[in-house]
């Protein structure tokens, strides 16, 4: 019976397993894509740590003459599952992107303030890591 029991708490041990942060330097570059802003926009988004290890961000948008320009800070990085505030002259609100396993591209939405809760009122961002080796390609 102990012999069961042992085996049985090894099995659940193995298969229950914690989510691991992910090292928060696996997102740093530049990436390319869209930010949806009245239209999908091309937009560059980069993220980089502080000298304290915080991911920070910056982004911009646009045509070639007409650039808009953001920060991405309180980040918080969860496996693969990124969360930040963004800011730029049309607002603030809450960023949430996932990235790829090999963090080459992320796929996200953003919302303006308080409109988390209404699934209609938000909006595409994603990005493309330069100049990664992706894993899946």
């Amino acid at each position: 019976m102990k012999l069961f029991l042992c085996s049985l708490a090894l099995f659940f041990a193995t298969v229950i397993t914690v989510p691991a942060t992910a090292d928060p330097s696996s997102l740093v570059g530049q990436y390319s894509g869209e930010i949806f802003s009245n239209g999908s926009k091309q937009g560059t988004t980069q993220f980089a740590l502080s000298a304290s290890r915080k991911i920070v961000g910056a982004y911009e948008f646009g045509s070639k003459n007409e650039r808009e320009k953001g920060t991405l800070s309180r980040c918080k990085l969860r496996d693969n599952l990124l969360t930040c505030r963004w800011s730029d002259p049309y607002g603030v609100g809450p960023l949430t992107v996932r990235f790829s396993a090999d963090f080459c591209n992320f796929e996200g939405l953003w919302y303006a303030r308080g409109d988390r809760n209404d699934s209609s009122r938000h909006y595409p961002w994603s990005g493309k890591r330069k100049n990664c080796a992706s894993l899946s390609s």
